[in-house]
């Protein structure tokens, strides 16, 4: 609504005549809506851009082709979201089971049949829909009906009714209007009048239902089934193309509006048509979605419902005769009338026949007896006519035959009231006076009750009292027996509680007691894991030193290619190393699975003995043993020594690739200049993230490098656990060091190495533990 109110204004430009956009409220209110700023809108409302090969330029757009772009994207916008609520209607109302089967009761409202002074491309469209509906209007009653005479072996007069196949294959057949519309909208220069001028000559003379116009070229005539509507071909490129231009779509894709940009995320559905990729365009959608809803509707049980209007005025007094019948002939209702009074509009299921007009005459013979019986002629045949027909399930009859029936079966059963009501008469007078007699004797009897009642209530009450004496003197003596009672039971529950009190505190000991076994065995587990996943890296670092023995034997071959060998060996590694993490993964989930087994059975195993060693002492009396602990060592106090043989061998790695003198220890750094810049050709090891980890500069291989005087390039090897990586930091090594706040897991050399690239995320030393 708000992108209505916004308007652009001719200007001349440089390339021609171009537009732009009035910078008012309207404007103002329009982007603050979508989310988007109104520089952006206003550019991408007024101009264009085109991309031809290698280049992208800007054209500048018309005030109408602007205001065109506009309303594009009003549309867009509404038919999105009316897709996304549809969307989530259908997701909010559906049945989360997908395999259950349901039943769907659907109502389907569409526009009449239109017809007006200036037709246009929007009336096309509600007239081919109502053709197709038609359509199948026809064959559900018109062939439906002769094909159920046919199979019941009816005699019948063939009755002529309009089909309109032919229109539907002049608007959607091959080369109709669809076609010939999409056609003229892809040519380059296409027009209204090149479209009508096609259509004449393909249609004009081959097809009854087309009738070109003499004197208007934009205009053509076709004969529906409803009548002879003439269209006006204006704007139908335009309105059939209705696509949003690439710079709108962007702009709506950049809105800070979080639905608007979701809304516009998808892509343009595009049809490969002639070896391009083409946009659909209206016409091609329409008849995708009426092809959907039609075979939606052939899956269904269709039930016809016919509004119709009875004045435009609003009226309720008021009755429009010509308009009513207008309706009823574009509605094919006269048609539908007239075929049934030709035929048999009354049917019948030969068990429905006797059941119902049973009463009127015998029964006992057939149904074709039945008929003749109750109407006096005989039934219709192929060489006469008769008033009725017998098929092989249903008994047909003509106009007023069943209605005749049905009088002489209402004045029967009239008759036959009659009766009943007479003997219903009788059996309510009798029943009164049975009631009144009744009555008389319920007052006398009730006389009577009084009488003996009086005598009955002396009596009670002299009973009463003296049987009252008595419960008290019993009550008395019950009171004192519930006393001493109340008093056994007290020391009685006094002396359970003191003995349950003491069997409870002897089993929460013994609990206690398994508890604290149980969690050193878990811990024990818990150990014997860390040092199974301890071996198992030891493993993978002989496999790495294996590797890098090979990689020393391919430098030593050929030093003139040593960056390109030393690429090489990387990507191997990278390689095996994946591999072997795969194994290593896959060795450790069966073995976590194998190990989770095992202790699951000595837990289970050792609860059992703990409780029944439990059990006999408290059985024999006697006071629980304390439990010794066993001392575990931890294997951190091992890790946390380096690794000598390692650190020798990662050594003589870095000494057979010629990067110079390697530090004999992981934490050794290099020496910085007092100027606080780094010398890019010492050798350095940079503190590593972990324990497993080695990070060296390689000064040697800089050459392998493109750089320049300005430019500095430096390459690391770095060797850990599981990898084997080379990086390189380039513009920071005559930078000086930034000065970064020191944590408990990071070292001045951390610092010094923060502008180099490693193969991950460097992390916390507690972290990678």
């Amino acid at each position: 609504l708000l992108l209505g109110d916004v308007d652009v204004e001719a200007t001349s430009t440089e390339q021609g005549e171009g537009s732009s956009l009035l910078q008012d409220n309207a404007s103002t209110k329009a982007s603050q809506a979508l989310g988007v700023n109104t520089e952006a809108l206003g550019k991408a409302l007024t101009e264009r851009t085109v991309k031809a090969r290698n280049e992208t330029f800007k054209v500048p757009l018309t005030q109408q082709q602007a205001r065109d772009a506009r309303d594009a994207l009003a549309k867009e916008i509404y038919v999105r979201t009316f897709d996304y609520i549809v969307s989530k209607i259908n997701t909010a109302t559906s049945s989360g089971d997908v395999d259950r089967a349901m039943r769907v009761v659907g109502l389907l409202d569409i526009f009449g049949f239109e017809s007006f002074a200036v037709n246009r491309f929007e009336q096309l469209c509600i007239n081919y829909t109502n053709e197709k509906l038609q359509q199948k209007f026809t064959l559900d009653l018109f062939k439906t009906v002769q094909q159920e005479y046919d199979e019941e072996g009816v005699p019948w007069t063939h009755v002529a009714f309009p089909d309109n196949a032919a229109v539907l294959t002049l608007i959607e057949g091959r080369m109709g209007i669809i076609d010939v519309l999409n056609e003229e909208c892809v040519r380059p220069r296409g027009s209204d009048e090149g479209f009508v001028s096609k259509l004449t000559t393909l249609h004009g003379t081959e097809s009854t239902r087309y009738i070109p116009h003499k004197m208007n070229k934009d205009q053509f005539t076709i004969k529906h089934y409803a009548g002879d509507v003439t269209y006006t071909a204006h704007h139908w490129l335009e309105r059939n193309t209705d696509a949003l231009p690439e710079d709108l779509a962007g702009v709506a894709r950049s809105s800070s509006f979080t639905m608007l940009s979701q809304l516009f995320s998808s892509s343009v559905v595009t049809t490969k048509k002639k070896g391009k990729l083409v946009k659909d365009t209206v016409c091609t959608k329409f008849k995708a979605q009426l092809t959907l809803l039609m075979e939606e509707i052939e899956r269904t049980t269709v039930q016809y419902v016919r509004c119709v209007k009875p004045n435009s005025i609003k009226s309720s007094s008021h009755y429009d005769v010509e308009m009513v019948v207008d309706q009823l002939r574009c509605a094919g209702v006269i048609e539908a009338i007239r075929v049934a009074r030709a035929g048999y509009p009354n049917k019948l299921p030969h068990a429905e026949v006797p059941r119902r007009f049973g009463l009127l005459c015998d029964t006992s013979g057939s149904t074709l007896q039945l008929c003749k019986a109750l109407i006096g002629e005989e039934p219709a045949t192929q060489k006469r006519d008769g008033p009725y027909a017998v098929g092989s399930t249903r008994v047909y009859f003509k106009a007023g035959v069943l209605e005749a029936l049905e009088r002489r079966r209402a004045d029967a059963l009239g008759e036959r009231a009659i009766v009943v009501q007479a003997r219903w008469r009788q059996i309510r007078h009798t029943r009164r006076y049975k009631s009144a007699k009744q009555g008389a004797k319920k007052v006398q009897a009730r006389h009577r009750r009084y009488i003996a009642r009086r005598l009955y209530l002396k009596t009670k009450a002299a009973s009463i009292l003296a049987q009252s004496a008595r419960r008290a003197l019993m009550a008395r003596k019950r009171v004192a027996a519930l006393r001493r009672n109340r008093a056994a039971s007290r020391v009685a529950a006094t002396w359970r509680g003191r003995k349950e009190r003491r069997a409870y505190e002897l089993l929460r000991t013994n609990a206690v007691t398994i508890q604290k076994v149980q969690r050193r065995r878990a811990a024990a587990s818990l150990f014997t894991k860390m040092a199974s996943d301890a071996r198992e890296q030891a493993k993978l670092e002989n496999r790495l030193a294996a590797m890098e023995a090979k990689l020393r034997d391919a430098q030593s071959k050929n030093e003139e290619e040593e960056g390109a060998l030393v690429a090489n060996a990387l990507v191997d590694l990278r390689s095996a190393n994946a591999d072997l993490r795969k194994e290593n993964e896959k060795l450790r989930s069966e073995n976590a699975a194998l190990k989770k087994k095992v202790s699951d059975l000595e837990q289970e195993k050792a609860i059992r003995a703990d409780v029944l060693a439990a059990s006999r002492a408290q059985h024999f009396a006697e006071p629980p043993k304390p439990v010794a602990k066993k001392t575990v060592s931890s294997p951190r106090a091992a890790d946390t020594t380096p690794d000598k043989k390692k650190q020798s061998r990662f050594a003589a790695l870095v000494g057979s690739l010629g990067f110079g003198n390697t530090p004999t220890t992981e934490k050794e750094v290099p020496p910085t200049p007092s100027s606080g810049r780094r010398d890019r050709r010492a050798p350095h090891i940079a503190r590593p993230l972990n324990r497993f980890w080695q990070d060296v500069p390689a000064g040697s291989l800089e050459s392998a490098l493109p750089s320049t005087p300005n430019d500095v390039a430096r390459v690391h090897l770095k060797v850990g656990g599981q990898y084997l990586c080379a990086t390189g930091a380039r513009g920071c090594a005559l930078e000086p060091v930034p000065q970064q706040p020191k944590s408990p897991s990071s070292s001045t050399a951390d610092g010094r190495d923060a502008c180099y690239l490693r193969c991950e995320p460097p992390v916390q030393v507690s972290a990678q533990v």
